[in-house]
């Protein structure tokens, strides 16, 4: 009995680390899917079209990094 309440407690224990890596993992690739969108708005040219093709794009956060 005792053993499947450890086996029970290490499923329950194993099941919260995979979530957490899993949404670490989502968060570092969204991270990376900002930065590569900061890249882009910082490459194209500063004109009046600009607005439009870059409508869109995720940059959630990325006001701190100011430099690669």
């Amino acid at each position: 009995m005792s053993g499947l309440i450890v086996a029970n407690r290490q499923e329950s224990i194993d099941d919260g680390r995979a979530q957490r890596e899993l949404a670490a993992a989502k968060q570092l690739a969204d991270q990376a899917i900002r930065i590569e969108n900061l890249r882009f708005v910082r490459s194209q040219p500063d004109d009046q079209g600009l607005a439009r093709r870059l409508n869109g794009l995720d940059l959630v956060g990325m006001i701190r990094l100011t430099s690669f």
